[in-house]
């Protein structure tokens, strides 16, 4: 969702329903590893409440720097006439956080940025599907990280796809997930691991290393290593499992990292 913190952290809290988190997430470091609670979720409200600010449309998640919101969705591919060019589809915004976002907004707008997943290579290999982005700087660089897969397929190719975080919205390159069966959702900490999950059933969230720095390659490669995973367990130790989670993100300090599912086990 994001990697560089700032105050408009309270106002995405209105744009999530999240639950109160009552679970404890055991980060399989060492063999003694360290238990630590989640921090509690307040639901303020909602904003936009059923709007149309243009980017509403199978509305994926969203992500921010100090200057902008970055949202994603998945619209369905359309052509009007046999021969017509394609419409719709997958789609990465940049919107300014000075905008409200339940003001209607176009890729045109001053300071809003548009890119479809059709106009980058992702279509071609046969990605179709975005899912809840994450923010990171690395070495003054700024990047969107995508969730991106194959829907409704036996091998969805879960991959993670990186976006220069400007107004090109550029992309830049992807890498495969190792060992997951879907890529539906990314957070990053402050030390640029990647963390996500398989789905529907989770009972552990996957974290991986990955080398920022090849993003400026002119011939990008980027490689994603799994780490130490995350056990999902309650205040009691017991193992807990999540069904069909939808994203993530790290609290201020890393410390605690909560996650949206629509069912706890």
């Amino acid at each position: 969702m994001t990697h560089q913190r700032s105050d408009f952290m309270t106002t995405r809290g209105v744009l999530l329903r999240i639950l109160a988190c009552a679970i404890t997430l055991v980060a399989a470091f060492t063999q003694s590893a360290t238990t630590q609670v989640c921090t509690q979720h307040t639901y303020i409200g909602d904003n936009p409440d059923e709007g149309n600010p243009g980017w509403h449309e199978e509305a994926q998640g969203l992500a921010h720097d100090n200057d902008n919101w970055y949202i994603t969705q998945n619209p369905a591919f359309f052509q009007n006439c046999l021969g017509c060019p394609i419409g719709g589809g997958p789609r990465l915004w940049k919107v300014p956080v000075t905008h409200d976002l339940g003001d209607h907004v176009d890729c045109d707008d001053p300071g809003a940025a548009c890119k479809r997943l059709f106009d980058t290579p992702l279509f071609d290999l046969g990605f179709n599907h975005y899912g809840d982005p994450d923010f990171f700087e690395f070495e003054g660089h700024g990047y969107v990280i995508v969730p991106v897969q194959i829907a409704d397929v036996d091998d969805p190719h879960p991959a993670m796809a990186f976006f220069r975080a400007d107004e090109t919205l550029e992309y830049l390159a992807m890498a495969e997930v190792p060992g997951q069966n879907e890529s539906g959702w990314v957070a990053v900490d402050h030390d640029g691991l990647l963390i996500s999950s398989n789905s529907p059933i989770v009972t552990r969230f996957n974290r991986f290393s990955m080398n920022w720095a090849t993003l400026e390659e002119p011939e990008p490669h980027p490689m994603l290593t799994p780490v130490a995973p995350i056990l999902l367990q309650d205040v009691g130790g017991v193992p807990l499992e999540f069904e069909h989670p939808q994203g993530g993100e790290y609290s201020d300090n890393d410390a605690h990292p909560s996650a949206v599912a629509s069912r706890t086990a």
